[in-house]
């Protein structure tokens, strides 16, 4: 939640030099207090001004932040899924498309418009898919230190066991590649408003009907 609160001041900075202002006048306040001989009315007034302020930050934060919680967390999440994406796009020379990112969007853009966001199919979908990104990524990790293994060593049995291993991670990314495909396919394939047209076209066919009776 702290990252989401960051998000919303980064993108609303408004919000952020108007509170930072107010603690360094609170700041100014207690450094008044206790290295200063400032009168006590003065301190008084200026706590009771103070709060007033830090009240209205507090309630224009709720309403600005609490009110619109789920797009920032939304935005948030994209935010830090396109970073990774380019980054691991770079370090291991993927294609800018048909790469395991392009499928993942894919993959979350057919379950948000065939399924509630909320829904328990949605949310183990999405928990596998983002599963398969952690262990696609790993493995890219490891292929790039067999390869350097690989180059460093002149050992033949121990390049021979590297090589397999290195192979065995690649057939694995290409499986798990391969299944996103599927789950790409199975959503694409479906039409899950078929019963609601047919049920359209019904009532269409009743109304004309109707107007052919007037």
């Amino acid at each position: 939640m702290f990252d989401i609160v960051l998000y919303f001041l980064r993108k609303n900075p408004i919000f952020f030099y108007t509170f930072l202002l107010i603690f360094l006048l609170i700041y100014s306040y207690f450094l008044g207090f206790v290295m200063f001989d400032i009168s006590n009315d003065f301190l008084n007034d200026l706590f009771f001004v103070l709060a007033i302020f830090l009240f209205f930050w507090f309630l224009a934060f709720y309403f600005s932040f609490y009110k619109k919680k789920e797009i920032y967390i939304l935005e948030y999440e994209k935010e830090k899924f396109d970073f990774l994406k380019n980054v691991i796009i770079d370090e291991y020379s993927l294609k800018k498309d048909k790469n395991i990112f392009e499928k993942i969007e894919t993959i979350k853009i057919f379950v948000n418009r065939h399924f509630h966001k909320k829904s328990l199919l949605t949310f183990k979908i999405l928990k596998v898919i983002n599963q398969t990104l952690s262990v696609y990524i790993e493995n890219l990790k490891e292929e790039k230190m067999i390869k350097k293994a690989i180059s460093s060593t002149s050992n033949l049995e121990k390049t021979k066991f590297l090589k397999s291993k290195f192979s065995k991670i690649k057939e694995q990314n290409n499986s798990l590649l391969n299944i996103l495909d599927e789950y790409i396919f199975e959503l694409g394939s479906k039409n899950l408003n078929d019963k609601e047209v047919i049920l359209l076209e019904f009532e269409l066919k009743n109304t004309i009907d109707l107007l052919k009776n007037i």
